[in-house]
């Protein structure tokens, strides 16, 4: 299963249209976004591809049009494989009819053999990976990664411009500012980020490191919808923690490596750091240290809510937490 950075996202689907990959399980909960992306691919080509939608609740819709009214998938795979036209069908939530259901498989199946040789595309987006096996060698999979550094900046810039006070609070985000709504706004999705950036800089006139606790704050209590990552606060300063020397050097040499600068300069992150020793040594306290100073979210994964089955398959939670982390 291929993850993408988003920035490649547009491409990487253009790639597969281009190959005639017909059907595209895409693994992601952000169904907007993912349509707007798939509709900006077909405004993309010569001449355009109509990009159709279908959902249980509206049927099959055109730019919010319906095309057809009928809400069974059946009926749209029927209709999609008779369309006389180059286009692409949007499935939302698919993985809830794609389990224990052989008249959709052996559809799917007509489908892919009806527009194999075409350019005709059928996306199918879900927040889960359910694909039967008798769909395996037909479906091309890809987990659609949550919005990147410049993504969240974009967001970032959208919502101030649409401020009343938009200049000052231009003015009041310094590049320092910027770097920590950037780490904040890691990690959600897009309308988590917009909800988040919402209630942080509504109304205000510019931006101080209170809001950043706002900021912060509003992200713990989202990451804990989850049920899997708690956002845990460091409540200590770097200073706090004696001895370590030669830790410490590591981290102040690399104090700006998630900076915007360095993004932009190119440097690669840190992989990670193991820490080793008895109960009560400081390995925790060296954890919440690494995030005071570099400033940047501290998770904690409960791993008995991992495996108890109540979030989902272990595999797949542990994807998810990955997937957030990263």
């Amino acid at each position: 299963m291929a993850e993408k950075d988003s920035s490649d996202l547009r491409s990487v689907l253009r790639d597969m249209v281009m190959t005639k990959t017909s059907l595209i399980y895409l693994v992601s909960d952000e169904d907007r976004r993912v349509e707007s992306e798939i509709r900006s691919l077909g405004s993309a080509f010569r001449p355009n591809v109509r990009v159709y939608v279908w959902s249980c609740t509206r049927g099959v819709t055109l730019e919010d049009a319906t095309i057809l009214a009928s809400s069974s998938l059946m009926d749209a795979l029927d209709w999609f494989m008779n369309l006389d036209e180059i286009a692409f069908l949007v499935l939302n939530d698919v993985q809830f009819f794609l389990s224990d259901n052989p008249p959709v498989i052996r559809k799917l199946k007509d489908l892919f053999a009806r527009v194999e040789n075409t350019h005709k595309t059928v996306f199918m987006v879900a927040p889960s990976l359910v694909i039967p096996p008798e769909l395996s060698s037909e479906i091309v999979v890809m987990d659609v990664p949550l919005p990147q550094a410049e993504d969240v900046e974009r967001i970032l810039n959208v919502l101030v411009e649409k401020e009343k006070h938009q200049e000052s609070l231009k003015e009041s985000l310094t590049p320092s500012l910027r770097d920590q709504f950037v780490k904040a706004g890691a990690g959600l999705s897009s309308q988590q980020i917009i909800q988040v950036f919402r209630k942080t800089i509504s109304g205000k006139q510019n931006v101080t490191d209170r809001e950043i606790d706002i900021l912060y704050e509003e992200k713990r209590q989202l990451v804990k919808k989850s049920g899997l990552l708690e956002l845990v606060p460091p409540g200590m300063l770097f200073d706090h923690l004696g001895g370590f020397r030669t830790f410490k050097q590591w981290l102040i040499l690399r104090k700006d490596i998630f900076s915007k600068r360095a993004r932009e300069y190119g440097l690669s992150f840190p992989k990670g750091v193991l820490l080793m020793g008895i109960s009560g040594c400081g390995k925790s306290l060296c954890v919440k240290a690494i995030a005071a100073f570099w400033k940047i979210p501290l998770l904690r994964l409960d791993m008995g809510r991992l495996y108890d089955g109540i979030q989902g398959s272990p595999e797949e939670c542990l994807r998810k937490v990955i997937k957030t982390s990263e």
